[in-house]
């Protein structure tokens, strides 16, 4: 289902609120918008600009990035988010309060992203619930280091455009 394109980061910010990475791939060697990049041990971000040889990349250390992830053992789904500061720091939110999660369970997608489905996320840092709270408050230290990192590869989902033209509005015709 994923064909996957080894690329190399060109440029990297982390200390911005709205965090983008550059990597040497672009239109010329397939990549397309929406594709979603990794690394062997974690998740970079969603491609959102192509040029012919260069291309633009959302990173998850990106305050407007949302992923689907979930605890492995229990498959719980939440949504990973990054409110700024450290580069390995993230929060999974929405994940209600009647799951199980404990400090010590590993984070993977849920492959609703484009991600691969399981790919290695993150574990479990704090994962409490305020009271009154419906929702978890759930802290998970990444299990790369974004800032780091430089050979990562870009995920081409063979299922993509069948999955998503299902998911556009339907008209009313019938």
């Amino acid at each position: 289902r994923y064909l996957l394109m080894p690329a190399q980061i060109t440029n990297n910010s982390i200390e911005q609120n709205n965090n983008m990475i550059t990597i040497n791939r672009g239109s010329r060697h397939g990549v397309k918008k929406y594709s979603t990049v990794i690394e062997a041990n974690g998740i970079i971000g969603f491609v959102t600009r192509v040029g012919s040889i260069y291309s633009s990349v959302m990173s998850i250390l990106n305050t407007k990035s949302r992923v689907s992830v979930k605890v492995k053992r229990t498959n719980a789904i939440g949504n990973l988010v990054w409110e700024g500061g450290s580069p390995i720091i993230m929060k999974v939110e929405a994940i209600p309060k009647h799951a199980i999660v404990a400090e010590g369970d590993t984070i993977v997608t849920t492959g609703f992203s484009h991600f691969p489905m399981n790919h290695p996320v993150g574990i479990v840092t704090k994962a409490f619930v305020q009271p009154g709270e419906n929702f978890y408050s759930i802290n998970i230290t990444l299990f790369n280091d974004i800032s780091r990192a430089s050979h990562v590869y870009v995920v081409d989902d063979l299922h993509r455009m069948d999955i998503d033209s299902l998911s556009l509005p339907q008209s009313n015709k019938q």
